[in-house]
Formats: C-alpha cells, sequence, structure tokens
C-alpha cells in the first residue's frame, strides 16, 4: 500500500479517483498536506475551475511515499537528520522578477522529498512586512513560520494558511532590546537632525525605521547618521538613550537605497533565536541562508549557514574578511545554494 500526500494549500474542488471511476476519500495528516491510501499503481487528480473540468493521471513507481505539489508526484524519501531552516526570502530563496523561480521550484520539490515529512521546520525570514509578505506568497511554499520586518514580528499560520501573529515573541524582543528604544521619537529626531525629506520615510514599526531615500541623498549623510544613531558618548534625548544600527540594502530600488535602523541588538538573528526556542533546536541542526547586509547579524551566529552565490558585494568582503565554522560562500545562486547547504547538512560536509 502507499501513502500520497496532497498539497491543500489553493486546492478547491478536487476528487481522486482510481479503476476510472472509484473516488477515494482523504484524511488531514496536517494543516498543510492531506493524505490518502492506495493499494493500485495509477490514479487521477481531477479538479474543477471556472467550470472546466482538468484530469491529470499518475503512475507510482513502486509501493512508498509520495507527495503531490503543484501537480507533480514527488517520492518522499526523509531524511534521518531534521533541520531547522531559517532563509531570507527576496534574492536568496526566490524573486519577484524571475518569472519562473525556476531554482525556488527545484528547492521546494526537495525540501517536501528530504525535509518535508520528519519534522523539519522552514522559515521565512525577510525584511518585508505583512502585506508585502501576503502579496508574495501567492507564489510560495506555505513555511512553518514567518519572521517580518527584520526581526519585528513572528507568525504562524492557521488551518486555513492565514497567518498569525506570536506574542510570545515579544519575549524574545524584550529580552534583548533596550527598553528605551522609540522608534516615534527616533524617527523624528533623525529627520530633524539630517533634514530628511518625510516623504522618504516608509514605513515604522516597533524596532525598525525604515527609509528609502535617493542614492544622492544618502551618500552624502550617510556617514553622519551611522556616527549619530551608534551614539559612542552615550547621549540622551529627552531621557532616552539613543544606540542603535543602520542597515543599507538595495533590493528591487534603481538609484535609491533603503536605509533601516535599528536598536544596535535587533535584527533577524532574533527571530532565529525564537524560532529555535519555540520548535525545540539546537545550533547542532539548525541552518540558515542570506545574502544581504540585513542577513549578516542571522550569519554571525553560530549555526550552519550559506552565503548565496549572488549575495551583496559588501557581504561576500564581509565574510572574506573573516571565514566562519560551518559557513560557506556558494558558487551557486539562490535556492540553489540553499539546496546545496542541505545536502552538506546532510552529508556533514560543511567547511
Amino acid at each position: 500500500m502507499s501513502e500520497i500526500y496532497l498539497y491543500l494549500r489553493k486546492l478547491e474542488n478536487f476528487s481522486i479517483i482510481v479503476n476510472g471511476s472509484q473516488e477515494l476519500g482523504y484524511e488531514i495528516y496536517n494543516k498543510r498536506w492531506g493524505m490518502f491510501h492506495m493499494d493500485e499503481d495509477d490514479f487521477q487528480f481531477r479538479t474543477v475551475s471556472n467550470s472546466e473540468i482538468l484530469t491529470n493521471s499518475y503512475h507510482l513507481p513502486s509501493k512508498g511515499r509520495y507527495a503531490l505539489y503543484k501537480g507533480e508526484l514527488i517520492e518522499i524519501v526523509s531524511e534521518k537528520k531534521k533541520v531547522l531552516l531559517v532563509s531570507d526570502l527576496d534574492k536568496t530563496l526566490w524573486s519577484p522578477l524571475d518569472e519562473t523561480n525556476e531554482a525556488y521550484d527545484v528547492f521546494i520539490k526537495y525540501w517536501i522529498s528530504h525535509f518535508g515529512f520528519n519534522d523539519s521546520i522552514l522559515v521565512y525570514n525577510t525584511g518585508r512586512n505583512l502585506k508585502e509578505y501576503i502579496e508574495a506568497s501567492k507564489n510560495l511554499f506555505e513555511p512553518d513560520a514567518i519572521v517580518l520586518v527584520l526581526g519585528n514580528y513572528a507568525y504562524v499560520f492557521n488551518e486555513l494558511g492565514e497567518p498569525i501573529i506570536q506574542e510570545d515573541y515579544q519575549v524574545v524582543l524584550r529580552d534583548f532590546i533596550d527598553p528605551d528604544w522609540d522608534s516615534q521619537f527616533f524617527s523624528s529626531l533623525i529627520l530633524s537632525k539630517f533634514e530628511i525629506n518625510p516623504d522618504f520615510l516608509r514605513f515604522i514599526d516597533p524596532y525598525n525605521i525604515c527609509f528609502i531615500i535617493p542614492d544622492e541623498v544618502l551618500f552624502q549623510k550617510l556617514d553622519e547618521i551611522k556616527e549619530f544613531v551608534k551614539n559612542p558618548n552615550k547621549e540622551r534625548y529627552e531621557g532616552r538613550l539613543l544606540n542603535a544600527k543602520c542597515i543599507v540594502s538595495r533590493q528591487y530600488c534603481i538609484n535609491e537605497h533603503f536605509l533601516e535602523i535599528l536598536p544596535i541588538s535587533a535584527g533577524k538573528h532574533l527571530g532565529l533565536i525564537y524560532c529555535q526556542r519555540k520548535f525545540g533546536f539546537t545550533n547542532d541542526n539548525t541552518m540558515i541562508a542570506g545574502d544581504s547586509l540585513n542577513d549578516i547579524d542571522v550569519l554571525k551566529h553560530p549555526v550552519y549557514g550559506v552565503l548565496v552565490g549572488n549575495s551583496e558585494p559588501l557581504v561576500k568582503e564581509w565574510y572574506a574578511k573573516k571565514p566562519r565554522a560551518n559557513k560557506y560562500l556558494s558558487t551557486l545562486t539562490m535556492a540553489y545554494a540553499v539546496k546545496e547547504g542541505l545536502e552538506k547538512f546532510v552529508e556533514d560536509s560543511f567547511i
């Protein structure tokens, strides 16, 4: 008898047919997957969309466990080693500018086959906010959790695939971040002191002040802003101690950059720490992946890590100055590099 796991997200009005007409029922395996059993080697999967009936036929090469994802039958060959994979999204795993995202699809099929059913955990750790993530998620495999806005928020998904904010993440934030931090106050202070056009302010979150600033403006002021927010003299402003860092990234901007100002101890790494605590993983079975300057705090963490081959030049320079144990810069790009990292993790061949 074979077990077939069916990815339920974005599926409506479907049926599983064997012997030409017999319809099989399925049971819920978990919130993402349904499961049905088969003695036969052949079945049909039928969907109804816009009154059009679509039927795909499948043949099982042998008895075993398989996943049906995006119309493709994937053999499940679960690894003995489970992993917590916490990966950046844009330009690491996936890109909205790539119409096919072939690398991402290859990675997800590999993940499903090797880690999707062995209690491993997949987390997207991104600078996107919730609205931006939901827009991107139309084209994404649902992870176990997401960490958004450079470590400001953590979510898991309910049975309907809706993101549910994790209030206990605030415990991690309070453990690490100075209680003097006030994003609203410091954003006003920085706008005023450096005469930055308020229109350049993109959003303010509890532990992130985000600007998008034209290059000709930003790079005239950047060094001064960095020194000011670092505040080496520990000056207080209306009783509040400013102790922050700047993260500059381009992402998909042209002739402008993101400038994000965070408390000195904030960042994506707090999402990593939270996920390790929540899902019960240690540094020995955790892997991270990234490409940009906002990933450096995560890459400093003593876990397995991959810098994708298309990483920003400054990230490559940072790594070249001080290579770190169990981290490596891949020659492959984007999700191909992350897949390679998982293969190295399984083979114990990280250098």
